[in-house]
């Protein structure tokens, strides 16, 4: 019987923090131009299994409403994610389990929680996004491979950032008109020099 409750024991009070859970969180181009795949990764003691959803519920233009699932999953770390950049990792410090700030804080650049490296990566995908700092919430993770790390916490909400580039902006007519002003302006200048001369 002594054995029987050990094992319990352990298992109860061991398990949540022997099993896998997410350490990374990042963003990646999925192709398209607003076309964003958040992922969360994993040190894994064991296969992991693809669960839960997000949803982005605000964001710099509008307050999205569109629920992703995830539906990607590879032990490769995906391409684009660069740690310290667009990948990163919980918090190590004194407060909560691992998290120096709050609980949901991945904000490292590099793995200092003292835990084993990404193995499965989990990943969904936004569409037709501006860029800019939106808010997402997770939710359905009950697996313990997908739990937040530093609450141990299978729900959370957390920052995304996406960085937009120019992609050739066209200068207003005003602009133009007074840039064709200043060439004129530049080449009467030239003139008088070159006849003064």
């Amino acid at each position: 019987m002594k054995k029987i409750i050990a094992v319990v024991f352990l298992t109860v009070f061991i398990s949540p923090f022997a099993a896998a859970h997410t350490i990374s969180v990042g963003s990646s181009s999925a192709g398209a131009p607003g076309s964003v795949t958040l992922w969360l990764g994993t040190y894994s003691h064991g296969a992991g299994r693809i669960q839960g959803s997000v949803q982005l519920i605000a964001g710099p233009c509008c307050t999205p409403s569109g629920v992703e699932a995830f539906g990607l999953l590879t032990t490769t770390k995906p391409t684009g994610l660069v740690d310290g950049d667009n990948n990163f990792y919980a918090d190590a410090g004194a407060g909560g389990a691992f998290g120096s700030l709050p609980s949901d804080s991945y904000n490292q650049p590099t793995n200092t929680v003292g835990l084993g490296a990404v193995v499965n990566w989990q990943g969904a995908t936004f569409t037709g996004l501006t860029a800019g700092l939106y808010t997402y919430q997770i939710s359905g993770m009950t697996l313990a491979n997908w739990n937040n790390v530093n609450s141990f916490d299978p729900n959370w909400t957390g920052t995304l950032l996406i960085t937009g580039t120019s992609t050739g902006e066209v200068p207003e007519p005003g602009i133009l008109a007074l840039f064709g002003i200043g060439l004129a302006g530049l080449g009467v200048i030239g003139r008088r020099r070159r006849r003064a001369a």
